[in-house]
C-alpha cells in the first residue's frame, strides 16, 4: 500500500473513532494510529458483521480493497473461527 493511501485509511479511522468518542482523538492515540500500520497484523482472510447476525469473509487476494477499508475500520474482525470444546 502507498503511503498516501495508508494515510487515507488512518484519516477516515480517526474520525470514526473521533464521531464514536464525541470528541477528537487524544494527539498520542492518533500518532500511535498514523506510525502503526494495521493491516501487516491481519491474516489474509477477514470476516465482517454482515448486518444480519452472521459474519462475511473478505479475502486480501480477491478484493484488495474491500479487505484494506476493513482493516482501518472502527469494527471488530474476526481472523479465525474454531470448534468450541476442540
Amino acid at each position: 500500500m502507498t503511503a498516501p493511501a495508508q494515510a487515507a485509511h488512518t484519516q477516515a479511522l480517526l474520525a470514526q473513532v473521533a464521531e464514536q468518542l464525541g470528541h477528537p482523538v487524544t494527539g498520542e492515540l492518533a500518532a500511535a494510529l498514523r506510525r502503526v500500520p494495521r493491516h501487516l497484523f491481519l491474516p489474509e482472510a477477514l470476516w465482517v458483521r454482515d448486518g444480519q447476525g452472521g459474519y462475511r469473509p473478505i479475502d486480501r487476494r480477491t478484493d484488495p480493497h474491500e479487505w484494506m477499508v476493513a482493516a482501518y475500520t472502527d469494527q471488530s474482525l474476526v481472523t479465525q473461527f474454531g470448534v468450541a470444546g476442540g
